[in-house]
């Protein structure tokens, strides 16, 4: 679920360098001078842009090992417990509210879907 939360920060990214590039290429201008200031603004919207869209990709292989992680020790836990119904049961409460903690922090941390613009 946190790779969706990552998804939607990647695509509002691109819509902004997107945005920029339109900016540039529908502004009229009349002299060079707006026209390099315009160049220079938009690229500097896109370099942080881009620069967004690099901390999202390095948070979400972040949380894609943590996932991983999570989901090979569960494996072994249940290989390790297989006899006993107790320890099994621990566990499947102990993911309950893992997932509960996952899906709470998505839910913060998900932006608003933009309108797309025509």
């Amino acid at each position: 679920m946190t790779t969706l939360v990552h998804e939607a920060r990647f695509l509002h990214a691109l819509q902004g360098i997107e945005q920029s590039l339109h900016i540039i290429a529908t502004r009229p201008t009349s002299y060079p001078n707006d026209l390099l200031n315009l160049i220079y603004e938009s690229t500097k919207a896109m370099s942080q842009a881009l620069d967004n869209l690099k901390k999202e990709v390095t948070e979400t292989k972040g949380a894609v090992a943590s996932i991983l992680a999570l989901v090979e020790g569960l494996a072994q836990q249940i290989r390790d417990n297989a006899e006993d119904p107790v320890a099994l049961n621990a566990m499947a409460d102990e993911l309950d509210q893992q997932q509960q903690a996952i899906a709470a922090a998505v839910t913060a941390n998900t932006p608003p879907t933009p309108t797309p613009k025509p």
